[in-house]
């Protein structure tokens, strides 16, 4: 079985070691882009377009048994926040700006979740 890993660079971190949980084996795939954003999963184009590759790795994929890991968000707090400071001038409140963050998330959860109860049902 896989744990497939998608994120930025940041997510690196699980490696492609393998692991064994209950005598089951599991194996880290990375799947990670570099410069990954929150922000790009809620355009329907974006510079890296890693959402698409997000939903069709979860298309194709026809083992259910694969695990997903999603970690993204760090390079909108600790890039994307700042730049928007510092280089465009705007004052941005930071609890706005994660309320933002946490509600694209959860818009793209949803929208995996019901593209995968319609390829499995």
């Amino acid at each position: 079985m896989n744990i497939k890993y998608f994120g930025c660079s940041h997510s690196i971190i699980f490696g492609n070691d393998e692991i064994n949980i209950d005598n089951k084996k599991y194996k880290f795939i990375d799947c990670h882009q570099d410069s990954v954003s929150l922000k790009g999963l809620s355009k329907k184009s974006s510079k890296t377009n890693y959402k698409l590759k997000i939903i069709d790795e979860l298309k194709n994929n026809n083992n259910n048994n694969d695990i997903y890991i999603l970690k993204i968000g760090q390079v909108d707090l600790e890039f994307g926040f700042y730049y928007k400071i510092n280089s465009d001038g705007i004052n941005i409140d930071i609890n706005l700006f994660i309320d933002e963050l946490i509600k694209i998330y959860k818009n793209f959860l949803m929208e995996i979740n019901y593209l995968n109860s319609m390829l499995h049902t």
